[in-house]
């Protein structure tokens, strides 16, 4: 076989090699843009929003993973993409939910222990 050429058993083996799974990624120690803060959370990092019902007057958490973050030049803020995993107000929807609405840190808090 020549030099550098794979046989197929090699070829294949390299196809599938376990992936391991590595806790999220820590933002990076200088913020991405030049005079811009870090952000306060990063991918994968699970986060809850806790609101209160209009009606009932009840406390309600939505639970959640940061998906994508996006700088905000105008309000000079960081906003997160978030999939939603669960809710006490909804328990029984279909999740998780992507929302397409960026939500700001202020409304975010980070979960320490977080089960589904």
């Amino acid at each position: 076989m020549p030099s550098g050429l794979l046989s197929r058993r090699q070829f294949l083996a390299t196809m599938f090699t376990p992936v391991i799974h590595l806790p999220p990624i820590a933002p990076a120690v200088k913020p991405p843009l030049p005079g811009i803060k870090k952000p306060e959370f990063w991918f994968g990092e699970k986060v809850e929003f806790t609101w209160t019902d209009e009606n009932s007057g009840q406390f309600h958490t939505e639970r959640g993973e940061i998906v994508g973050a996006n700088w905000n030049q105008p309000d000079n803020q960081w906003e997160y993409a978030v999939t939603w995993l669960s809710s006490t107000a909804y328990p029984t929807d279909n999740y998780p939910i992507a929302d397409s609405n960026f939500v700001t840190a202020d409304i975010l808090s980070r979960v320490k222990a977080y089960a589904n």
